[in-house]
C-alpha cells in the first residue's frame, strides 16, 4: 500500500485547516478552499465552525492551542444558540428556505420541515463544544424525559426508512447524555431512559441482517440507518448490540459509495462491529485499504484537504446553494474524509496518531 501520502495526512491537514482560517483567529472558517458564494458578514459558517473543530480534535490539535484560539471558536459555536436551546444557522435556513420554495413552484417534492436540520445541527454542536472542554449555554429540551414519552416518540418514527428514524433515535441517546454531563439534568433517572430506548430498539432490530428498521427498506437504507444508531450508542459509551457478524454479512456484501457521506457510513458501522468480534477480518481489511484508495482520489495535496465529492467541493449544505461547486477540497468532505481515515487506521492498526471524534 502506498502509504507516503497518510504518513504526513497531519501536516497537509493543519496546513489545510490555517487556509481555511479567515483571520487566522478562529472565529470563522471558510466552507470551500476558494468558491464559497458569501462572506462572514452574513453572520453564517455554524458548520465550518463545527468540521473545523472536529478535524482539530482528530488530530489532537486542540490541546495546543492557545487560550485566545479556543474561546473563539467556544464563543463564535455558542453565538448561534437561541433562546430555546437550537443551534441554528438562520442564513443557512434563509437561502435554503428561498430553494425550496422554488421547487415547490416547479412541482418538486420537498420537505419544509426543519426540525430534523435544527436537531442534527445542535447535535453537532454540542459534540464541538465538549471537544473543546466547554459546553453550550443552555441544555437541549426537546425531547421526551419519561418512559412513555420516550416510547410514543420512538413509535412514531418512519422505521421504514431507518436512516432518518435512526438519527432520531441518535439524538435521543445524544442529548439524554449530554444534558446530564453538562447541566446534570435528570441525573438520576438517565440511566434508566437510556436503558428503555435501548430495549425497544432490540425489540426492532433484524436477526437475518443485523440492522434496525421495519418493513423491506433498501440495503443501502439499513446499512446507514445502522450508522446513525451506533453514533448514538458510541457517544453515550454504552457499544453493545447483537448480530454483529450478521451486520458485516451485509455491509460486505452491499458496498456502496458516492459521496463523503456514504464513504464514511459503511467503515464506521464496521468499525463498530470490529470492536465487539473477530469476524471475516481479511475481508475486512482488504476491503479499508481499497477504500484508502478511493479515498486519495478526493485529496488535494498541495492544499491538504478533501473535497466532498470527487474533484468537486461540496455546493449544497442542507438544501443551500453556498459553494460554486469548484474542483478544490472543503473543511465538510475533510472532517469526513479524515473521520474515515481515524476509524480505518484503527481497524488496520495504521499508527497515524489520529482520534475519534465526539460526535
Amino acid at each position: 500500500m502506498d502509504s507516503h501520502w497518510l504518513e504526513n495526512i497531519k501536516e497537509s491537514v493543519i496546513f489545510f485547516i490555517n487556509e481555511m482560517n479567515e483571520h487566522k483567529d478562529f472565529s470563522y472558517f471558510r466552507y470551500s478552499y476558494s468558491g464559497d458564494l458569501f462572506e462572514q458578514k452574513k453572520r453564517w459558517g455554524l458548520g465550518q465552525l463545527v468540521f473545523a473543530t472536529k478535524i482539530l480534535y482528530i488530530m489532537d490539535e486542540i490541546k495546543i492551542l492557545n487560550k485566545n484560539h479556543r474561546i473563539n471558536l467556544i464563543n463564535s459555536i455558542n453565538s448561534f444558540q437561541n433562546k430555546d436551546g437550537y443551534y441554528t444557522d438562520t442564513f443557512i435556513f434563509k437561502i435554503s428556505k428561498r430553494e425550496k420554495l422554488y421547487n415547490l413552484v416547479k412541482g418538486k417534492k420537498i420537505d419544509p420541515f426543519y426540525e430534523k436540520i435544527k436537531r442534527a445541527e445542535t447535535r453537532q454542536s454540542f459534540a464541538a463544544l465538549s471537544a473543546l472542554d466547554s459546553r453550550p449555554l443552555r441544555p437541549f429540551l426537546h425531547i421526551p424525559y419519561t418512559k412513555q414519552d420516550i416510547n410514543s416518540y420512538l413509535e412514531k418514527l418512519n422505521w421504514k426508512e431507518p436512516w432518518d428514524a435512526g438519527s432520531h433515535y441518535s439524538h435521543l441517546l445524544f442529548f439524554l447524555h449530554f444534558n446530564r454531563i453538562h447541566f446534570e439534568l435528570e441525573k438520576e433517572k438517565t440511566d434508566i431512559l437510556i436503558d428503555y430506548a435501548i430495549k425497544w430498539l432490540n425489540n426492532i432490530q433484524s436477526s437475518v441482517d443485523g440492522c434496525w428498521y421495519i418493513g423491506e427498506p433498501s440495503n443501502s437504507q439499513k446499512i446507514n440507518g445502522a450508522m446513525k444508531i451506533l453514533t448514538g450508542l458510541s457517544a453515550i459509551n454504552r457499544l453493545q448490540f447483537s448480530y454483529p457478524e450478521r451486520i458485516i454479512d451485509t455491509i460486505l456484501s452491499n458496498i456502496h459509495c458516492s459521496d463523503a457521506c456514504n464513504e464514511i457510513n459503511d467503515i464506521f458501522v464496521l468499525h463498530c462491529c470490529k470492536k465487539l468480534v473477530n469476524y471475516r477480518d481479511d475481508e475486512i481489511r482488504n476491503l479499508c485499504l481499497e477504500r484508502l484508495k478511493q479515498y486519495r482520489r478526493y485529496f488535494f495535496e498541495d492544499k491538504g484537504g478533501f473535497s466532498f465529492h470527487q474533484r468537486k467541493a461540496n455546493d449544497n449544505y442542507y438544501g443551500a446553494k453556498i459553494t460554486k461547486g469548484l474542483n478544490e477540497p472543503d473543511i465538510h468532505g475533510t472532517a469526513l474524509f479524515l473521520w474515515g481515515i481515524t476509524l480505518i487506521s484503527n481497524i488496520i492498526e495504521l499508527d497515524l496518531g489520529l482520534k475519534e471524534p465526539i460526535t
